[in-house]
């Protein structure tokens, strides 16, 4: 089809050439004509012998009507297959006749536009007819399987077309699961199950259900001693033992069991909460708190004795005197009492309480 297309289109280009060609020469033999004519009306008139001028009468010149040219390109189709009318293109290039009474002025003819080949017209078909196509039923020509898909085809009764269709795969039809290998505490097991169609079976594995441990034996742990736990798997009767180590005292505040005193030490416990232990230790003396105490003196009137001495009172010196007086009166020397027989005052500052240090949480002094 498309050979004969181009053949179609080298043809119609080559008309359309040989036209111009045609046509530029019909132009050329027209512009002839018309300086012909140019030139026969321009020249003078010439006399006859007798000396009268010619005839001035303007010569008709008659231009001849060119030709009309048809290129006619005709192809048969070149290909069985498809059938198409001939095609056939005509040019036509018409200049028309000049005639003229009066002498024409130069006239510039313009070549003709060649006239563009008509397009091919296209074959037409016959209408379609209408037909409706009445199937019968459905006949299997392949069934299908479980995994694989299966066809069928009905056919038309009037003019026995067939129409096919797939049949979608029916999958299979597993039973139930099937305990081929049963799980331990550490390997799986597996199962299967069998499709009822084909027969196809499906393996799966069933997880190791792991241990199951639970505490059998053990000691716990103390203050001064680590603990053991034994585990058991009541299933496979698996075991290992755990041990933990020594919790440790856990004692609450000391408290004091004997208050220490200004020399001598003292003591304090605590108790452990878990076991009981009495943990004790000793506390320091506390030492003498000294506060010191200025002397407290007295101003009295003291007398002092003939002989000298002082007394603290007047009481103290009446029992001196007295006492010279009986010895006087025994010896009957009075010259001894008459040294003890008076006394002079004066005042003086007495101490009544020496200065001393104390302790102010044993009363301790010195």
């Amino acid at each position: 089809m498309k050979t004969y297309k181009t053949i179609i289109m080298f043809m119609m280009v080559l008309a359309i050439v040989i036209g111009i060609f045609a046509g530029c020469n019909k132009q050329n033999d027209t512009t002839e004509s018309v300086t012909v004519a140019a030139a026969t009306e321009t020249a003078p008139a010439e006399e006859d012998s007798t000396g009268v001028p010619a005839s001035t009468e303007p010569e008709t010149t008659v231009f001849i009507e060119p030709v009309t040219e048809t290129a006619e390109v005709t192809e048969a189709p070149t290909e069985p297959a498809e059938t198409a009318e001939p095609v056939e293109e005509t040019e036509e290039v018409t200049e028309p006749a000049v005639e003229t009474t009066e002498p024409p002025a130069p006239t510039t003819v313009q070549p003709t536009q060649p006239v563009q080949p008509t397009q091919p017209s296209q074959p037409t078909s016959p209408a379609p007819t209408t037909h409706t196509h009445q199937y019968g039923a459905w006949k299997v020509t392949k069934s299908p399987t479980c995994t694989k898909d299966g066809t069928k085809i009905k056919t038309c009764t009037t003019c026995g077309k067939t129409k096919t269709e797939t049949i979608k795969a029916t999958g299979h039809n597993y039973g139930s699961w099937v305990t081929v290998k049963n799980p331990t505490c550490t390997e799986a097991g597996s199962k299967t199950k069998t499709c009822s169609n084909c027969g196809a079976t499906k393996t799966e594995a069933i997880a190791a259900t792991g241990h199951s441990y639970k505490l059998t034996s053990g000691k716990e742990a103390t203050c001064t001693e680590g603990g053991t736990a034994t585990y058991t798997c009541s299933k496979c009767h698996d075991s290992y033992t755990e041990t933990s180590a020594a919790t440790g005292h856990k004692f609450g505040s000391w408290k004091a069991d004997k208050q220490p005193t200004c020399t001598s030490t003292g003591s304090e416990q605590r108790t452990c909460s878990r076991c009981g232990k009495v943990e004790s230790r000793a506390v320091d003396a506390l030492g003498h708190d000294w506060v010191h105490h200025d002397a407290e003196v007295e101003w009295v009137m003291l007398p002092e004795c003939l002989c000298g001495e002082v007394f603290n009172s007047v009481a103290e010196w009446v029992e001196h005197s007295n006492y010279y007086v009986a010895i006087a009166d025994e010896t009957g020397d009075w010259s001894i009492a008459d040294a003890h027989s008076g006394y002079t005052s004066y005042w003086k500052e007495v101490v009544i309480k020496a200065a001393y240090d104390s302790c102010s949480r044993c009363g301790m002094t010195k």
